[in-house]
């Protein structure tokens, strides 16, 4: 159980970090639409992996997403990275189908430079999927990229969240539940993806709390350092192995107003869940402290009076 600390409190956008420890970058979110299918009785399980051109024609492997199950149109979580020396280098993002008995399939691939990320309208580029021959035949789906130029620290600090459902919840379905959190981009007309959490299934009588496990995501990543980004929050009950995901309800808020909220302290938002009609659904954020000494605090989120039915 986490216990309200004393600190004077919560910096998101600020964690307090020298302008001169600030390191300027491109991060890339991505997005594919239409993947073909290489499952059978399921759907593909995508992940990307990038990787970047040498000197002497070797694609050199440099990151790579997590793999999504059962989606044919996945939105990664994690996020690629350039800096200044990446300029002019090429690099290219290849899509798999991630198998447990046997090997990857090859879903498709792309080329492109950073240049062509950082030149991109309204931080937005969409590129058609390639066989491995290069040929782009319309089959293989597409992939959007969503750019931002923002700053981090060279050491970032990490923020705890929390999500949990109260005891007057109820749950009248066997399917689990899982909490996906997005963050605004500058033209503000987006949003892109930071973290998804595992399904689980979830108590279905009332008066039996749950509580999804702690996860951490990096303040610049979370927040783009920017206090008028928009956080959404969206619960989804999942859809089975065709990927038809139920989204149950979301709340939409501020980073603002996560900022400087002292340990201990609670912000209330009455929310576009679902509810039994008597009480209107509500998500209370509360900070905590949480190992301190690692610069990390907790943001604990609560969901009350929430109707969950399919």
């Amino acid at each position: 159980m986490l216990e309200a600390g004393v600190s004077s409190g919560l910096s998101l956008v600020n964690p307090g970090a020298d302008d001169r420890d600030l390191v300027p970058y491109t991060e890339a979110s991505v997005v594919c639409k239409g993947l073909r299918n290489r499952d059978f009785g399921s759907l593909s399980d995508p992940f990307a992996i990038l990787y970047e051109l040498l000197p002497n024609g070797v694609y050199l492997e440099r990151d790579r997403t997590e793999v999504i199950f059962d989606d044919l149109n996945p939105n990664f979580c994690h996020k690629f990275s350039f800096e200044e020396r990446d300029q002019q280098k090429t690099f290219q993002m290849t899509i798999m189908d991630y198998d447990i008995v046997k090997k990857d399939d090859f879903l498709g691939l792309v080329r492109f430079t950073p240049q062509q990320l950082e030149s991109a309208t309204n931080g937005v580029l969409e590129l058609e999927i390639q066989s491995k021959n290069g040929k782009i035949s319309g089959k293989n789906g597409t992939s959007t990229f969503y750019i931002e130029r923002l700053m981090r620290s060279k050491e970032p600090c990490k923020i705890g969240m929390e999500l949990g459902l109260g005891a007057d919840c109820k749950v009248e379905s066997k399917k689990k539940i899982f909490l996906c959190l997005s963050r605004s981009t500058a033209n503000s007309r987006d949003y892109v993806r930071i973290f998804r959490s595992e399904a689980m299934q979830i108590p279905s009588k009332k008066g039996e709390s749950f509580v999804l496990p702690t996860f951490e995501v990096d303040s610049s990543t979370l927040t783009a350092q920017d206090s008028e980004r928009h956080l959404l929050l969206e619960l989804f009950l999942e859809g089975g192995r065709k990927g038809n995901h139920r989204n149950i309800g979301e709340v939409v808020f501020k980073v603002g107003k996560l900022d400087n909220l002292r340990a201990g302290e609670s912000i209330a938002f009455f929310s576009g869940l679902s509810g039994d009609g008597r009480c209107r659904p509500q998500l209370v954020l509360t900070c905590m402290n949480w190992n301190v000494g690692r610069s990390t605090s907790v943001i604990v989120m609560r969901v009350s009076n929430l109707l969950i039915r399919w």
